[in-house]
């Protein structure tokens, strides 16, 4: 049976957009792809021009993360949109660091070539829009790990005052016992840290663990990035219910 017979026998028992529907998919318009939830927009060739997709993030999964009591799309998260939307992400051969191309990605050590200081990535994300246009996404993630260390510090300073202190720069060390290190915050005041707590040298294995994962947590920030521009998705509405 051809598709003009096929549409003339349920003609006039569906309404016009069920009948539409229908009609799309017998002229191989619209094809199913994989399961009921995806379909493809196909022109006349049988080409697909555009497709539609349902995808779910919930926090259970760990495609979303709740910070500060908003939910927002974590890394995962973003991977699960990008292949959803068919993106692509590459890591280019280089990246500027400075004015200056380096490899792509660029380690900047101490002058002692023993601390990770910053790690610079670049990540390029592209697909085809809705509409069929290409779009871009070229981004670069500096990882700062001197930065990160004193966001450890603030936090930790409001829940172990004995091991990390926040002062003013004019004032001396911690009158508590125990040795007390300082690092240096702004101009106004100075980290304390007493390397002989036992949350100081929990802090300071931490923060080893962490450089050793740099280029990894650098990559996976610089990927993460690109494709939520790409994508133009930020975060969950304030009001959502998990999942979404």
């Amino acid at each position: 049976m051809g598709s003009a017979e096929i549409l003339e026998k349920v003609k006039g028992k569906l309404d016009d957009a069920d009948f539409a529907a229908v009609a799309n998919l017998v002229n191989k318009n619209v094809v199913a792809l994989g399961t009921d939830e995806a379909f493809a927009l196909a022109d006349s060739s049988g080409v697909v021009r555009a497709y539609k997709q349902r995808v779910t993030l919930s926090e259970r999964d760990g495609t979303l993360c709740n910070i500060q009591g908003q939910r927002v799309v974590s890394a995962p998260g973003y991977e699960l949109l990008g292949e959803a939307a068919g993106a692509v992400v590459i890591f280019p051969g280089q990246v500027l660091v400075n004015g200056e191309l380096r490899a792509n990605p660029f380690v900047e050590r101490d002058p002692n070539n023993k601390r990770v200081l910053s790690v610079y990535c670049r990540a390029v994300a592209f697909r085809f829009s809705s509409k069929g246009i290409p779009q871009v996404s070229d981004w670069t993630t500096t990882y700062d790990s001197p930065n990160y260390r004193l966001i450890d510090l603030l936090g930790k300073a409001k829940d172990n005052p004995g091991a990390f202190r926040l002062l003013p720069i004019e004032a001396a060390a911690p009158d508590d016992k125990g040795t007390w290190a300082v690092y240096p915050f702004d101009d106004s005041t100075r980290l304390w840290v007493n390397t002989s707590h036992d949350e100081a040298l929990s802090w300071y294995a931490s923060i080893i663990n962490r450089e050793k994962k740099a280029i990894d947590f650098a990559q996976t920030f610089a990927r993460r990035n690109a494709l939520k521009h790409l994508t133009g998705i930020y975060k969950a509405p304030k009001d959502l219910k998990d999942p979404w």
